[in-house]
């Protein structure tokens, strides 16, 4: 169990740091959602979600190549609106798919916490779930609006995503953490 989390940790990690050296990025996406499958493969074959979190994991592995080659300039290549409104469509449906590998990984999670029993990290993970899935549609839904909002009602909305972006993803780390030392009562 504790390889299995290890990985997953180190997967989501590398997909929330991202760091581009003039136009690679050196923490790639791809490697991270790759770790996440690989993680998940080494959970035992009765946990039911697990094929579910593998397969949205390896979708975006593929999705996110483009992301690895990150141009610092891209609104400059991308000035015209066709370009742009099909990057802008790209960007949302992987945020998309990443809350849904999110989701998936929750399940997997409540899964694995409810045959070990501990009553507390039960607690934890359902509220944690709460938080984080609600936070992101909230923030997804207030994505649609951005066309329209003043300069600085815009740079509001950009400054408290990052912030909620940042410990929505840094409290999945420390729960993801907290999971290498379960045990599960078969």
């Amino acid at each position: 169990m504790s390889q299995a989390f290890n990985k997953i940790f180190w997967g989501v990690l590398l997909t929330f740091i991202d760091i581009h050296i003039i136009i690679i990025d050196i923490f790639p996406d791809p490697l991270g959602y790759y770790f996440i499958y690989a993680g998940v493969k080494l959970l035992p074959v009765y946990v039911p979600s697990s094929q579910r979190v593998k397969n949205v994991a390896i979708l975006l592995s593929i999705a996110t190549l483009p992301t690895t080659f990150y141009q610092n300039d891209i609104f400059n290549t991308l000035s015209q609106v066709p370009n742009l409104l099909i990057w802008s469509i790209y960007n949302t449906s992987l945020g998309l798919l990443n809350l849904i590998l999110v989701y998936y990984t929750f399940q997997l999670m409540m899964d694995i916490v409810n045959k070990s029993g501990e009553e507390a990290l039960i607690r934890r993970t359902s509220k944690t779930f709460t938080v984080y899935v609600s936070v992101s549609l909230i923030l997804i839904l207030f994505q649609t609006f951005m066309m329209n909002m003043t300069r600085d009602l815009l740079f509001t909305y950009v400054l408290v995503a990052s912030i909620s972006g940042i410990i929505l993803e840094i409290t999945l780390l420390i729960l993801l953490r907290k999971y290498r030392s379960i045990k599960i009562i078969i």
